[in-house]
């Protein structure tokens, strides 16, 4: 079993559509030959609790500043997700990876929710957290 660790920033919600949602991650500082991975679970949220899982995978990149995006396609439109999101070190390169094979201990993670949009939806307001961060 693989014990993902807390990103050191975020999952940060990026773009969301009818069907994808973008998730930003940064993973902990230090090891600049690493092969590191962010993984995320997302699980439709219903009436009956919580959809079988799907996982996405994307490569953290040391050349800027350990982040990855993970990029969820394939969505259902006007539906709530439940996300968890952590990540964690190997020496496999990210294609080499079958996350449907891999076993992902997610319990030192937050699970957190984001809802998809509805394609038709051109007209309801939406809400945006702006915000900024600089290095000292």
């Amino acid at each position: 079993m693989i014990l993902l660790k807390q990103p050191d920033v975020g999952p940060i919600v990026g773009e969301v559509t009818a069907s994808r949602a973008r998730l930003f991650v940064r993973a902990d500082r230090g090891c600049e030959t690493c092969r590191r991975h962010a993984v995320a679970r997302f699980c439709r949220v219903t009436a009956r609790g919580l959809g079988e899982p799907e996982y996405r995978i994307a490569k953290v990149n040391t050349n800027f500043d350990d982040t990855a995006i993970i990029v969820a396609e394939g969505l259902r439109e006007n539906t709530t997700y439940q996300y968890q999101v952590g990540w964690f070190d190997t020496e496999s390169d990210t294609g080499d990876l079958d996350v449907g094979r891999l076993d992902f201990d997610f319990s030192r993670t937050d699970a957190r929710t984001f809802t998809t949009a509805t394609a038709a939806d051109n007209v309801t307001p939406r809400t945006f957290y702006v915000g900024s961060c600089r290095y000292n």
